[in-house]
């Protein structure tokens, strides 16, 4: 047969050639495999190519190689495989021991002839990993079993105990059981907060049910808490706003008496129903020779701070001028007195004119002090 001129001219190898090459390149890979199974893949890709050969070249004889070939690799790694598994498995005793033993018995499941074996394998080690966190878990709760025990412990025979006790008090609702349990405890870091939320629920209740006195003086003994401070004034100057001359009222958790009003009643000059106590006083001879100029700065300075919130302190009249007005008595003192120390004592000379509202039991030697406050 006569070669056509593609045929005559046509340069490279044939598609058989280009096969058959390819063929002998996968079976003398395996050398550089490392993994017995990507041994047997490429021995049976390059078997099955020379089946596809026929009779080109030695094609019969090389499919025949590499099928013989790749049963044994098949076979001999398969074996070495279960074993290392199973060595795997009987020396493990942690979590990745079995992790490890496991990985070896999945590579064999694809293997029919140890399917059953590689799944009993893959059972065992499950089994082996729950075992070992079954155990981590029951000792965790030991641990925390123990740790629970200990935490009681110290809760019973520390003041701990207290905070326990009001805190299950507060939950069933018995708010003034709480106070007396945190009272034992007060000095403790986040108590006080504790204490004056209760007081702040306590309040509420009052607040709900429309007794709003009570309300008030309770809300004031949770200071800062939530808007406590804000309902405490608000009441204040409810309270201050309908109280006559001479009457008593509550302000800055004391009880003072309304001496005069101005600004047509929106504003009032009040004085303590009861003297300065001794323990309200500085200690030693500061205590003792405390008037004029010392007196007015200790008024304004740590009996202010110890005893005004913010909110009252903004309630003092600091506007209130020297002036006299129609129909209303006022203390004379000057203005700018007044606006930088809100808090002082009656004159001498003005005491006669307010002797009909005067606090019961008047002590003249007493410190009585006298403040306005506004209701706006």
């Amino acid at each position: 047969m006569a070669l056509s001129k593609e045929d005559i001219f046509k340069t490279g190898p044939s598609p058989e050639e280009e096969k058959y090459n390819t063929a002998v390149e996968l079976m003398d890979a395996i050398d550089c495999v490392e993994r017995f199974e990507r041994a047997v893949t490429s021995l049976r890709s390059a078997a099955a190519m020379f089946e596809e050969l026929g009779d080109y070249e030695d094609a019969r004889k090389r499919r025949k190689q590499c099928a013989d070939k790749a049963d044994q690799i098949e076979r001999e790694g398969c074996e070495k495989t279960l074993q290392t598994a199973k060595d795997m498995y009987d020396k493990a005793k942690t979590k990745s021991d079995y992790i490890a033993a496991n990985s070896e018995y999945r590579r064999l499941k694809k293997f029919a002839a140890y399917a059953d074996k590689a799944e009993a394998g893959d059972k065992a080690c499950h089994a082996g990993i729950r075992k070992i966190e079954t155990r981590k878990v029951y000792k965790r709760r030991a641990i925390a079993l123990a740790v629970i025990v200990v935490i009681c412990t110290v809760i019973m025979v520390t003041p701990l105990s207290y905070i326990v006790k009001g805190f299950g008090h507060k939950m069933l609702g018995d708010y003034k059981a709480a106070i007396n349990s945190y009272d034992q405890v007060e000095y403790l870091p986040g108590v006080g907060k504790m204490k004056k939320s209760c007081y702040y629920k306590i309040a509420k209740k009052y607040d709900d049910d429309n007794h709003h006195k009570k309300a008030m003086k309770v809300y004031r003994l949770a200071g800062a808490y939530a808007d406590a401070e804000h309902r405490t004034t608000r009441y204040q100057k409810r309270f201050m706003r309908k109280a006559e001359i001479g009457t008593k009222v509550y302000y800055a958790g004391m009880r003072w008496m309304v001496l005069d009003k101005a600004l047509l009643g929106e504003k009032a000059m009040l004085i303590r129903s009861t003297p300065l106590s001794k323990d309200e006083l500085p200690s030693g001879k500061e205590g003792e020779n405390l008037k004029g100029k010392k007196l007015t700065e200790f008024l304004n300075g740590k009996f202010t701070s110890a005893n005004f919130s913010d909110r009252e302190k903004v309630m003092m009249g600091k506007e209130i001028t020297a002036k006299k007005r129609a129909g209303m008595q006022t203390v004379e003192t000057k203005k700018e007195d007044i606006v930088k120390n809100p808090i002082f004592v009656l004159p001498e000379d003005t005491i006669s004119e307010y002797k009909d509202n005067l606090p019961p039991n008047w002590d003249p030697n007493g410190i009585y002090p006298v403040v306005w406050v506004s209701f706006r």
